[in-house]
């Protein structure tokens, strides 16, 4: 295996555990709904697991279906309500693809509460604006951070041998903001906001690559979102952290998989 020179982090979720902005966000997109308290209400059960929409699954938005997936190919499609498709194959006869119109893939929380505001009937707009307004909070005094202890220490050290890269979907203002705010300020050489993953995640692994002068085989990447960051980056050969929040996984998932972030600070400082 080659060393690692370049290690690429993703943001939420992978560099903090807080979760109490989901709820938020979801309460921003119930504001524009008529029915807010049925759209809460499916919230509420898909983050305790008890919708068939979960952490895991994808949301086919044109035809209002829930559906498990591997490597593009659908076992299993539901109707919203929960009623298997069957035979399977004659809705899905050829892999899927996702993208930020059709198929959208539940790989953490933000996309539970999306994939519901669609089913209710919300635009692109509402939901980015729904978004915007919770990354704003997050910028807030309000919302207040707990640091996962030890990986500020952890990010440092690597630092001194490694180029650290921040790569997220979320924009960069808000994104800075919170990294001051975790105390990991000046660790990250190199950003990329509004990153568009998974669609540019393998175009945006490159360019990094590029810009440092290195081979993707070269670099890691790190993330709690599979199809977001580890699948587009071992396509590539770069080595992954899954951090597997969900246990939608198993241990052929990434090189190293962990269920924490806490957990994450040992596996980098084995590195």
């Amino acid at each position: 295996m080659m060393t690692t020179k370049v290690m690429v982090f993703d943001l939420d979720g992978t560099l903090y555990e807080d979760t109490h902005h989901f709820e938020y966000f979801a309460k921003q997109l119930s504001k524009r709904l008529t029915n807010a308290h049925g759209f809460m209400n499916q919230y509420y059960e898909a983050v305790e697991e008890k919708h068939t929409l979960k952490v895991g699954t994808v949301y086919d938005r044109e035809n209002d279906r829930i559906l498990i997936q591997k490597e593009g190919r659908v076992l299993e499609a539901f109707q919203w309500d929960g009623t298997p498709l069957l035979p399977v194959e004659e809705y899905y006869p050829t892999p899927i693809t996702f993208d930020f119109r059709t198929m959208q893939s539940i790989g953490d929380l933000w996309g539970v509460p999306i994939a519901i505001g669609r089913h209710f009937g919300l635009s692109s707009v509402e939901i980015n604006e729904a978004f915007l307004e919770t990354r704003r909070y997050m910028m807030s005094d309000e919302f207040v951070m707990s640091p996962v202890g030890g990986l500020a220490d952890a990010l440092e050290e690597l630092a001194k041998t490694k180029k650290l890269v921040l790569m997220t979907n979320s924009p960069q203002v808000d994104s800075e903001r919170i990294v001051e705010k975790l105390g990991l300020k000046g660790l990250f050489t190199y950003a990329i906001f509004e990153a568009k993953k998974p669609v540019k995640t393998e175009e945006r692994l490159r360019t990094i690559a590029s810009h440092f002068g290195v081979e993707t085989a070269e670099m890691m990447s790190v993330g709690d979102n599979w199809i977001n960051e580890i699948n587009p980056a071992r396509k590539l050969g770069c080595s992954t952290i899954f951090i597997d929040v969900h246990q939608i996984g198993d241990a052929s998932s990434a090189d190293v998989v962990v269920h924490q972030v806490s957990e994450l600070v040992a596996s980098l400082q084995s590195i």
